[in-house]
C-alpha cells in the first residue's frame, strides 16, 4: 500500500474505535495513531480534520509550528 490512502485508512480507523473512546482521552489516542502513521511516511494527516476535532488539536499539539500556514 502507498501513503496516498493513509489519510482514508486513519479515517476508517478512527471511525471504528471512536465511540469506544471516551472523550477525554480521544486527543491522546489520535496523537498516538498521528505519530504512528507519521512514522511509517503517512503526510496527509490534516486530511483527517473535518472527522473529529480531536485530530486537529492533536496535531498541531505535536506540530504547532503548522499552526498558522
Amino acid at each position: 500500500m502507498g501513503w496516498a490512502g493513509g489519510s482514508r485508512l486513519l479515517s476508517d480507523v478512527w471511525h471504528a474505535v471512536k465511540k469506544h473512546i471516551p472523550k477525554e482521552k480521544r486527543v491522546n489516542v489520535c496523537k498516538a495513531l498521528i505519530e504512528a502513521f507519521e512514522a511509517e511516511d503517512c503526510d496527509t494527516i490534516d486530511e483527517c480534520f473535518g472527522n473529529d476535532k480531536a485530530f486537529e488539536i492533536a496535531y498541531y499539539e505535536l506540530h504547532p509550528e503548522l499552526r498558522d500556514q
